[in-house]
């Protein structure tokens, strides 16, 4: 077969076939890699949105690979279609999202309001199935269930499950997993909601578990001045830290009102580690630094001298920055750098924590980068600093 026939890939995607029709059309009509990688590649021409018929694919010839012509599985087509590992699994998790749900619900109408995204979020949950049959319900009522809500849900069943292990053996010392073991920290994300100006340089809470798990003890006091929405205090918990949580604008009743500008509460000096996500200049309520870098830089400073201040001696900063990307680039993580060692900390640590490809390369990314012919940044940068002397 030289060429793939458009009109039946743009059906496949378009999903007006069930999984089931998807497998046997796979069974059919790919038996050797060079198929494989020529239909991935039209599949990716006809339509970026086809995570269901990819993953669908991918899952053939890796349950297929013992037989002649699709040697090398999954990890050979997505080196031949130069498709990251973790977006191939991403892809994967929607089909097997789309699969489960088309077995408790046969309705293709109401399958047809999930997105991928969301399918493969409920599928890289610990129990997929109980929050399949909340979101089948949902969907049987008439509500199409947001990401943040699916995320909360995974969320809560991610953390249930860490309690169960430190209750039935509460001398193991939890760790993430996976476990990253170098200092590039690489975590999947299925999705941003790009309509939310402050979502987007939000961290992962992997994040903050390889901190506590690398750079803490448990009892260990950490200070969250900028928490945001409060995960961070549910992730202490859970690996026996101690957590204090400050913010401008509160949103939950975990979280003090503080302006870390002005310092930090007395019951916070002598902490142990203090957890610094700033707002970033380029993403992130760049009106509060009026739109000068300067104005920003100096905002770093405040917040490093007052994090001097407080943290005990021996004590560390978890700091993270991206570089300024759009429109004229700044190094500001250099810079930020530079700004805490002369207030006196010592760098103990450098890490990457780049965000997935398919994030920054979704939209506005890649309409940037093509018209612009600039960089797009992905790369968030994690500094451990450590307060040495007095």
């Amino acid at each position: 077969m030289s060429k793939f026939d458009t009109t039946e890939i743009r059906a496949l995607i378009d999903r007006r076939h069930s999984q089931i029709t998807i497998e046997k059309w796979m069974r059919d009509n790919i038996f050797d890699m060079d198929i494989a990688e020529k239909f991935g590649r039209e599949v990716v021409e006809v339509s970026h949105r086809a995570e269901f018929v990819l993953g669908a694919l991918f899952l053939h010839v890796e349950e297929h690979q013992g037989g002649r012509g699709l040697e090398g599985g999954k990890s050979e087509l997505a080196r031949r279609l130069e498709i990251p590992r973790q977006t191939a699994q991403r892809y994967e998790q929607a089909f097997l999202g789309l699969r489960r749900l088309e077995e408790k619900m046969p309705s293709a109408g109401q399958v047809l309001e999930i997105e991928p995204s969301k399918l493969a979020l409920i599928e890289s949950s610990p129990e997929p199935d109980s929050i399949m049959e909340d979101t089948v319900s949902r969907l049987d009522r008439g509500e199409v269930p947001s990401y943040r809500e699916i995320e909360a849900q995974v969320t809560e069943q991610r953390l249930q499950r860490q309690r169960e292990i430190l209750d039935s053996e509460p001398s193991t010392k939890y760790r993430p997993e996976p476990l990253q073991y170098t200092n590039v920290w690489e975590f999947i994300k299925t999705e941003y909601d790009f309509d939310d100006k402050h979502s987007f340089g939000n961290a992962f809470p992997e994040v903050l578990e390889h901190i506590l798990y690398y750079f803490t003890e448990p009892g260990d006091c950490i200070v969250d001045p900028m928490a945001g929405m409060g995960f961070s205090k549910g992730i202490c918990n859970q690996y026996h830290r101690n957590c204090l949580m400050y913010d401008i604008e509160p949103r939950s009743e975990d979280i003090t009102y503080n302006d870390m500008t002005e310092g930090l509460p007395e019951e916070a000096k002598g902490c142990d580690l203090i957890y610094l996500d700033p707002p970033y200049f380029n993403i992130r309520v760049k009106d509060a630094y009026n739109g000068e870098v300067e104005d920003f830089y100096e905002f770093i400073k405040r917040i490093a001298e007052v994090s001097y201040d407080t943290v005990k001696l021996g004590g560390k900063v978890a700091f993270m920055m991206m570089d300024k990307t759009i429109e004229e680039y700044q190094c500001l993580t250099a810079e930020c750098y530079r700004i805490f060692r002369e207030v006196g900390f010592a760098c103990i640590m450098r890490v990457s924590s780049p965000y997935p490809e398919h994030i920054v390369t979704t939209g506005f990314g890649v309409n940037y980068a093509r018209t612009e012919k600039k960089l797009v940044g992905r790369d968030r940068v994690i500094y451990i600093f450590q307060k040495d002397s007095e």
